[in-house]
């Protein structure tokens, strides 16, 4: 296809997957035929695609459709369009806003992963379900909010969004809810309806301490990943599990003490957190997953002789510093 060329689509009804995949000159797709389907990865790695015209009878963009599109500015998306596919739009990394269309119930998982230069999402009434890590390393993207349909998040969906410092849920929705990370704050962190499970703590916030409220039982998975301003956190005695990834990545975290509720810390856990020097960890703690402290060459876990986490620390080669029998979980 020679430079600069433009692709219009009129009579096709349908384009194979990956049938368009490195067409680095094109510049330009019109698709005028409401009822053409087009597979997955058709134009993936389009990487001089500046401009996309769908049609609005269009109802689906499946799988890493356009993938790798890292020249791409600006999309509409069709107005009866029912599903975002999975790594539709991933590593697009040109592009800055995005608009939901209402009759989208489903953004997949990894749909947006990699937008780099993404600012503004509009996700509108009507979305039920957000996929895993659906908008991760959106590392430009400061807000959000979550419309009152609704009602399941899965893990990680705003991992690696650096910028981010408001999660916000519409009030009426009835499966998650968010609050500020301080009482007169503006930064909202997000949780299930009843709070009891953390999802996602903005990434962008200030804030140097955090205490998680004492109804939380579950950090979820990279629920504190990169927050890179905070120094301090307080997990209260109502967590059991601290998820896959929690927090990871937050530069500043020095020393952390984890509750005897706690009985599981997952992989990497505290990987990345260059700065941690001290962890507290009870003998409640009996699952410890891999590459807890994976970067954290600081660290000194404090725990009780014959503990998981002192035998952990022998098998991983981490220092630890041995607690006797009756002696406080104090530093």
């Amino acid at each position: 296809m020679p430079v600069g060329s433009r692709l219009r689509i009129y009579t096709i009804h349908r384009i194979c997957d990956s049938a368009f995949r490195d067409c680095v000159s094109m510049r330009r797709l019109v698709v005028e035929n409401d009822r053409v389907k087009i597979g997955e990865r058709a134009f993936e790695n389009c990487a001089s695609l500046e401009s996309i015209q769908l049609p609005d009878g269009m109802t689906e963009i499946y799988g890493g459709v356009f993938n790798s599109c890292k020249s791409l500015r600006s999309i509409c998306l069709p107005q009866h369009l029912t599903i975002l596919g999975e790594s539709a739009f991933s590593d697009c990394e040109g592009l800055e806003e995005i608009v939901v269309p209402e009759n989208v119930t489903k953004i997949d998982d990894l749909t947006f992963n990699g937008c780099t230069g993404l600012k503004s999402v509009t996700l509108n009434n009507g979305l039920r379900k957000i996929g895993k890590s659906a908008f991760k390393n959106c590392r430009m993207l400061t807000r959000i909010e979550i419309p009152e349909s609704v009602a399941f998040i899965d893990n990680a969906p705003f991992r690696g969004c650096e910028s981010m410092k408001s999660i916000q849920v519409a009030p009426r929705n009835k499966y998650f809810k968010s609050a500020p990370s301080k009482r007169d704050g503006n930064d909202f962190v997000l949780f299930n309806k009843n709070k009891s499970i953390l999802i996602a703590y903005p990434a962008g916030s200030r804030e140097v301490q955090y205490d998680v409220p004492d109804s939380v039982v579950t950090i979820s998975d990279w629920a504190f990943s990169e927050c890179r301003k905070l120094s301090r956190i307080t997990i209260p005695d109502s967590v059991h599990d601290i998820g896959e990834g929690a927090f990871s990545n937050c530069a500043l975290l020095d020393e952390v003490e984890i509750p005897d509720s706690v009985t599981r810390m997952d992989d990497c856990a505290f990987r990345g957190c260059v700065s941690l020097e001290r962890v507290l960890i009870p003998d409640s703690v009996k699952d410890l997953g891999w590459g807890l402290f994976d970067g954290c060459d600081k660290v000194v876990v404090y725990c009780r002789e014959g503990s998981a986490a002192e035998d952990y620390c022998h098998r991983n080669g981490i220092r630890f510093t041995p607690l006797s029998e009756g002696e406080g979980l104090a530093y």
